[in-house]
Parts: C-alpha cells; sequence; structure tokens
C-alpha cells in the first residue's frame, strides 16, 4: 500500500504498513491571514508610559524617603550607644566589646545601614588586634568617627555631593558596576598602574575581601587606587594580579571626596615591563607621607586605610618592627613581632627592605604600607 504526502511543490511516496490510514479533515480556515499587520510593531501609548514612569519615581522615593527615615532611627540609638560607652569609660568596654557590637551591629541591620553594621560588628577585633598600651587611644578615634558620621548624616543636604556618596556608602547604599560604568560623571583614568599590594582579610560574614592596591605612573590624583573583591572562604578565587605587575587601562572610581576604590573598566595589557617605573627614588621621607595622608583623610574623615609610599629602612625598636626614615619619623608595624618580617628587613634588622614582597630580589628604598 503507498500514500503520497505533498509538501510544496514537492511530492514523495511514504511507505506505510499496516491498516489503511483514514484521511483526516483539513482544518478550516476563517480567511486569508494578514502577515503585514502581524508584523507590525506593538502601538506604544506615550501618555500610559509616562504614568506608568511617573508612579514607578513616585514608589522610588517614597522607598527611598522610609529607609532614611528607617537609617536616621537608627543612627540615633547608635549615638546612645556611643555615650553609654564614654559614660561607662573605656576600660570597662573591653571585656564585653564583642557581645555590645554584636547587638548594636543587629539594631543597625534592622535599620537598613549594613555597611555601618559591618563596622561595628569588626570593631573588637580591629581593637584586639592593636598593642595593648594603643587601644584606648583607637577606641577614642573610631568612636569619635562614628559620632562624626551621624552629624554629617543630619546634615548630608548641605555636603558636597562626592562626601554625600561617601557617606551613603559607608550606611550601606550600593552602586553596581553598571550604575558606575554607566555613570557619565564618574572619573576616568587612562595610564599604567603598577601592583603595589596584594591584601586579603577573612570577614566576619565569612567572606574573603581581597584588595588589589595600585600606583599610577603618571603625574596627578588620584595617585593610588584600590580594586576590591569578595569571595566565599569556601570557594576562593586566585588573586588576578601579583605585585610588580603593570597593568595598562582605564578605571572608573567610585564618587568620594577622596577616590581611591576603582573599577577596571578597560584593561589594555598586563606585563611586568618596567615595574619599577611607579618605585623609582625621590619618594618623600614618613614624615611627608603621614602628612600626605593626612590631607587625604581630611577631605574624607573616614578613610581606612590610608595608603603611603616612602623611603624607608625596617628596623626593630625592642621587640616591635618599625619602619623609619632619615626624617626622623618613625612608624610602628602592626603585628610588629610576627617572624616573617625578617624577610623583609634581610639578615638583620637594619637592613633596608624589600619592596614589602618578598619574591622580589630587587632591593628598594621605596616602601608601600597602609595606615591604619
Amino acid at each position: 500500500i503507498r500514500d503520497h504526502c505533498v509538501t510544496g511543490v514537492q511530492t514523495c511516496a511514504l511507505p506505510i504498513s499496516g491498516r489503511k490510514r483514514t484521511n483526516r479533515a483539513a482544518p478550516t480556515s476563517t480567511g486569508p491571514k494578514d502577515i503585514g499587520a502581524a508584523a507590525l510593531p506593538e502601538v506604544v501609548d506615550p501618555e500610559e508610559e509616562a504614568k506608568k514612569a511617573a508612579a514607578a519615581a513616585k514608589a522610588a522615593e517614597k522607598r527611598r524617603k522610609e529607609r532614611e527615615e528607617s537609617v536616621l532611627a537608627g543612627l540615633e540609638e547608635l549615638e546612645r550607644w556611643v555615650g553609654d560607652v564614654l559614660g561607662e569609660g573605656l576600660a570597662a568596654f573591653g571585656p564585653k566589646a564583642t557581645e555590645r557590637c554584636r547587638r548594636i551591629a543587629a539594631r543597625l541591620v534592622d535599620a537598613k545601614a549594613p555597611e555601618l553594621a559591618f563596622r561595628l560588628d569588626e570593631l573588637p577585633g580591629a581593637l584586639f588586634a592593636r598593642p595593648e598600651a594603643a587601644r584606648p587611644e583607637w577606641l577614642l578615634g573610631e568612636l569619635g568617627r562614628i559620632v562624626l558620621l551621624i552629624q554629617a548624616w543630619r546634615r548630608r543636604d548641605q555636603l558636597p555631593a562626592p562626601l554625600q556618596a561617601d557617606l551613603r556608602r559607608l550606611i550601606g547604599w550600593t552602586t553596581n558596576r553598571d550604575e558606575l560604568l554607566a555613570d557619565p560623571d564618574a572619573l576616568r583614568v587612562t595610564d599604567a598602574w603598577t601592583v603595589l599590594a596584594v591584601h586579603e582579610e577573612t570577614q566576619v560574614n565569612r567572606l574573603l575581601r581581597r584588595e588589589t592596591w595600585l600606583r599610577r605612573h603618571g603625574d596627578g590624583t588620584p595617585d593610588f587606587a584600590v580594586l576590591v573583591e569578595h569571595h566565599p572562604v569556601t570557594a576562593i578565587a586566585e588573586a588576578t594580579y601579583a605585585p610588580g605587575e603593570v597593568i595598562r587601562g582605564t578605571l572608573v572610581f567610585y564618587p568620594s571626596a577622596a577616590p581611591s576604590r576603582a573599577l577596571l573598566a578597560v584593561r589594555d595589557a598586563v606585563t611586568t615591563d618596567a615595574p619599577e617605573a611607579a618605585l623609582q627614588g625621590g619618594h618623600p621621607g614618613l614624615d611627608a607621607a603621614v602628612k600626605a595622608g593626612q590631607l587625604r583623610v581630611a577631605a574624607q574623615p573616614w578613610l581606612h586605610p590610608v595608603p603611603m609610599l616612602a623611603e624607608a629602612h625596617l628596623g626593630r625598636v625592642g621587640s616591635t618592627f618599625v619602619l623609619t626614615s632619615s626624617d626622623g619619623a618613625i612608624l610602628p608595624v602592626v603585628n610588629g613581632n610576627d617572624p616573617a618580617l625578617w624577610a623583609l628587613a634581610g639578615a638583620g634588622p637594619d637592613r633596608k627592605s624589600t619592596r614589602l614582597n618578598s619574591s622580589h630580589t630587587v632591593i628598594s628604598y621605596a616602601v608601600f604600607c597602609l595606615k591604619k
């Protein structure tokens, strides 16, 4: 038995076994299709679209006001908390620091201020990482910066736009990569950048924070930049860049009164050619570098840490490692009792340091550090 199937203008014979196929009725057509009408784009009503946009903007403004009111309530509670700490005395704070900071941090999360909550949650660890004699002064300074932030938030409308951006970031507003790259007013700098250091630390939220610090080859500001990544501690990615590499490309900086954090928008090349270009001699001593850092802090009081590049030596005072320079300035090194610092000092405590990276064999007079 053979049946025929007609497709277009071609005819093919299909063998069919078994019972004879019954012909099915062809679907009835209600009329010719209007192909031109089907291809027409959907008609957009400009008035209706304008109404939708206005409604979305109104809803966004409402959410913004609600969050700002919630943040203000949380900051007022934080201000009372700081007053209680000062009233009881700094010495009494230490034994209860972790518990008290965790409680106020939880309240700030409820108030929609997550970044400030994270800062309070990390405060005890930062406090106890310092020598015992230095803790009261550091704690008083940190509490002062928190109070300054609270006061600045109340007067945020009177502050310059870059400082307002700093405040919002410190409290917990975020700017994602696409938003930053699409911002026509964002600061863009095209130059060569030497990787000075890669700093990693595990945060209390079980994320690894990786900072890649860069030094600009050309003149002008910003002269430092930092690329920040976050990774789960269970799936840590290898570092993208290594100290000594040179990145040629364009950085886009987050809005700030003292821009440093940036995104690498365009990467033309990564080389190890002339890695010393940004680290040649002629850098200031520690005293001048600290003053330059103070100018950064004057522009953005909550800047932390403060990058510095200076000509210095690595030595010891007692059992603690310190940086010294020809201008007589001395800076203690955090965790200065770490034996690994001997690798930087060479064979003895009075030898000049390398570029804070033991994989380099070239002795450099330039020392890059993060002042905390």
